[in-house]
């Protein structure tokens, strides 16, 4: 919509004078652009890819904070468990050493034995430290993804020791890989980029093609006649290719993507297969015997600890099953948390749950 009138015309009545009795005179045109070819629909085309890219970027997101919190979870128990182990010894130490200082003037052992014991004690003391400094770290990035109060502790209703049935091995990479093209986010974000750019091309060509202008005129003391109305047409003429940089452009990308698919597909599989090579070797090292191993392992120590006050046995036999023990009960430890972690790498990498994991 536009208006035109003269202001100045430098006669008997130099200011503004539109007034039909004064002679003056002005002008009023409405014109409506007409886009041809759909290059409105196919905008929306673009503009709806854009909306469900965001949503499946969002869905990627929220699995990866999912798999961290779950991981996370699993290091707070492994980290409890482990605490618990080395309280066990020194709760079964500190009586021993509390009354040692004693033997030791007495002359019923030696200054040697006696080191050693306490030695053991500062040992237990130290990991405690450093487990709980782990434990501490584990439990703000926890706190941070739940959105809690600092002063919340998360206490994990979550077992490691619940080891499920291993149901996935090497020959189900292939089928695992259809799993994951219709669960994983960034493949669906893949997918539909390679749709907007297949939208993007059709748009382009679409602007190639020159619209169409069409209105209305209306003009006062300014044409042949004094109230001229007429109407108005307009196409503009393709001298040059019109937009073919762009659509050139749109072409390049569509190969680009394509491209970019593969690799995705690639990864994708490489990220399956490492899943489930972790998740044998895991499930190789662990068996169901080595936790009733560990239970008759707590029943020994308490054995070792009374044999020792005994004098069945000597200091080095107690200190080399002392050091023995922690080390064992630590591995197993690990490898019943590794186990849960493999797990959920495999559920990441898969895009949904494959092995229930609770």
């Amino acid at each position: 919509m536009s208006f035109a009138s003269n202001i100045y015309d430098g006669n008997k009545y130099p200011f503004y004078h539109a007034k039909s009795n004064y002679g003056g005179q002005f002008d009023v045109s409405w014109t409506q652009l007409f886009k041809v070819a759909k290059q409105r629909k196919k905008l929306t085309d673009l503009l709806t890819d854009n909306a469900l890219i965001a949503e499946q970027q969002f869905n990627d997101v929220m699995n990866s904070l999912r798999y961290t919190l779950k991981t996370d979870l699993y290091t707070v128990v492994g980290l409890l468990e482990t605490q618990k182990m080395y309280k066990a010894q020194l709760d079964a130490l500190q009586p021993l050493v509390s009354g040692m200082d004693v033997q030791l003037e007495k002359g019923n052992i030696s200054a040697k034995e006696n080191l050693r014991i306490k030695a053991l004690v500062f040992d237990l003391q130290s990991n405690i430290l450093e487990n709980n400094h782990a434990l501490t770290e584990t439990e703000v990035e926890l706190r941070e993804l739940l959105q809690l109060p600092t002063s919340t502790f998360i206490l994990p209703q979550l077992s490691i020791t619940d080891i499920p049935t291993p149901t996935v091995t090497t020959a189900s990479i292939d089928s695992l890989l259809e799993v994951a093209k219709n669960n994983r986010p960034d493949y669906k974000v893949a997918l539909l980029q390679s749709t907007q750019q297949e939208h993007n091309l059709t748009y382009q060509k679409a602007l190639a093609k020159p619209n169409v202008s069409a209105g209305l005129a209306y003009g006062h003391q300014g044409n042949y006649a004094s109230n001229l109305v007429s109407f108005q047409i307009g196409l503009p003429i393709p001298v040059f290719d019109r937009n073919q940089v762009n659509i050139q452009i749109a072409k390049i990308g569509i190969n680009q993507q394509n491209a970019q698919n593969e690799v995705l597909i690639s990864k994708i599989k490489s990220d399956i297969d490492e899943a489930i090579l972790k998740l044998t070797l895991s499930y190789q090292l662990y068996s169901g015997q080595q936790k009733d191993f560990m239970v008759k392992y707590d029943d020994m120590l308490l054995k070792m600890l009374q044999s020792y006050k005994n004098k069945e046995i000597g200091l080095l036999d107690f200190t080399d099953f002392i050091g023995s023990y922690s080390d064992t009960k630590l591995q197993l430890i690990n490898q019943l948390t590794n186990i849960k972690k493999n797990i959920e790498d495999l559920n990441l990498a898969c895009g949904t749950t494959i092995i229930p994991n609770n």
